[in-house]
Formats: C-alpha cells, sequence, structure tokens
C-alpha cells in the first residue's frame, strides 16, 4: 500500500501546492514581503483615485484600488483574505486621514468598508461563476463582468451613504 494509506497524518504536513495563483501565506517570508508589496501598490492606486476626483464635489470617479483587491481576493485562498482586508483597510483609512484630515476623517471607514464589499462580493460571484481565472473564454470575462458589477452595486450603497453626509456640495442627495 501507499506510505500514504500507512501513514494518514504525513499527508497533512507536505507541502502540497496551492490551487490559487496567489497563495502568500504558502511562501513564508517571501509571502509576508508580497503581502507589504501588496499594500503599497495599493496605496499608490489609492491615491491615484484621490487625484481623479472631482474638484467641485470632492467625490472620487474612478477608483483603481478596487480592481487590485478584487483581483487580490479572487487568486487567493479564502484563508487569506483577512489579512488582504487588513492590509487594505490599514493602508486605505492611513490615507483617507491623511486626505481628509479632521474633516469627515469619521467616515473614512465607511469608504474603506465599501470597498471591502465590492471587492469581497464581486471575488465570491467569480469564483462561482468563473472555475478558474485563466480567461480563456468571452464567456468568463462577461461573467467577470458581472461580478465586477454585483460588487461596484454592493458597495455603491455603503458609499452613497457616506457621502451623503461627507460631501460639500452634495446637497442635492439628502
Amino acid at each position: 500500500p501507499p506510505r500514504s494509506t500507512l501513514f494518514p497524518y504525513t499527508t497533512l504536513f507536505r507541502s502540497q501546492p496551492s490551487e490559487f495563483p496567489w497563495d502568500f501565506m504558502r511562501r513564508g517570508v517571501s509571502g509576508f514581503i508580497q503581502l507589504l508589496i501588496f499594500g503599497a501598490l495599493l496605496g499608490l492606486l489609492i491615491l491615484l483615485g484621490y487625484g481623479l476626483s472631482d474638484r467641485s464635489e470632492l467625490l472620487t470617479i474612478m477608483w483603481p484600488a478596487s480592481g487590485l483587491l478584487l483581483v487580490a481576493l479572487w487568486s487567493s485562498p479564502t484563508r487569506s483574505w483577512i489579512w488582504i482586508l487588513i492590509t487594505q483597510l490599514s493602508v486605505q483609512m492611513a490615507i483617507y486621514l491623511a486626505y481628509a484630515g479632521r474633516l469627515n476623517w469619521q467616515w473614512g471607514i465607511v469608504f474603506a468598508a465599501a470597498n471591502s464589499v465590492d471587492a469581497i462580493v464581486g471575488a465570491v460571484v467569480a469564483r462561482r461563476l468563473i472555475a478558474a481565472p485563466s480567461m480563456r473564454q468571452i464567456q468568463q470575462v462577461l461573467q467577470l463582468i458581472a461580478a465586477i458589477a454585483l460588487g461596484a452595486a454592493a458597495s455603491a450603497v455603503l458609499g452613497a451613504y457616506a457621502s451623503i453626509h461627507t460631501s460639500v456640495g452634495t446637497f442635492f442627495f439628502r
């Protein structure tokens, strides 16, 4: 009989290849460094998003960081999501506090949570619709677009709520 049948616990400790493209938790120190690089890239994209804001309303019209967060969640195992989301929330809150200052700082967590919801819903729907993130068929691309749209719709509820309370010129929303 095979060795794994005689000693079933030996398979628990064996390093098995991950089915996910980004399984940083199995990579030790290099995985931690990858998570730090992810946080730095996310921070740059958040800053870019603030640069793409409408100056009259102080509303962000595009949020490139949400795409990176979605792909990070989709391409990593669910057990890693907590670390990715902690990184996202920490980076986004730090930048929001520097960006917003004392004015409406408390709404930063709502905006950060809305971005988390966007990526979580998108990644969950993408995983249910698309077997593997290889994008070999046009149907998979369309399914990814549907997942992104559902995630954006879910996060828009939180984002709109926070925008009503924080943006200077949004009295018509109230």
